[in-house]
């Protein structure tokens, strides 16, 4: 399967985004997500997928945020991982949906 590499913040203690670099394009993944976490910057993330098909409209998604890492788990198969650069604590396991599009 192919990893892209890229970067995931949060914009609230609910909401996320994360670039990645995917077969030359420029793919933004928005999300929101209950319940809240402490915020994070800029963490190196990782995409696992298995064709830039699925990198398309809203999904569900569900993991955890904490206390080192990320792990989003989208509901059509790609998967988003980080390792936090400061930790939140405590961990939690989350659901909410991601939205995926392409950099103009």
């Amino acid at each position: 399967m192919p990893i892209a590499n890229g970067f995931i913040s949060s914009t609230a203690p609910w909401s996320f985004v994360a670039t990645f670099d995917v077969e030359g394009f420029g793919y933004v993944a928005t999300g929101n997500y209950v319940p809240s976490s402490m915020q994070f910057n800029n963490a190196p993330a990782t995409l696992t997928y298995k064709s830039a098909n699925q990198l398309t409209s809203r999904r569900s998604v569900q993991g955890t945020v904490g206390i080192n890492t990320i792990i989003l788990d989208a509901a059509n198969g790609p998967v988003i991982a980080a390792t936090l650069t400061v930790p939140v604590d405590p961990a939690e396991r989350i659901v909410g949906s991601i939205k995926w599009s392409i950099k103009g």
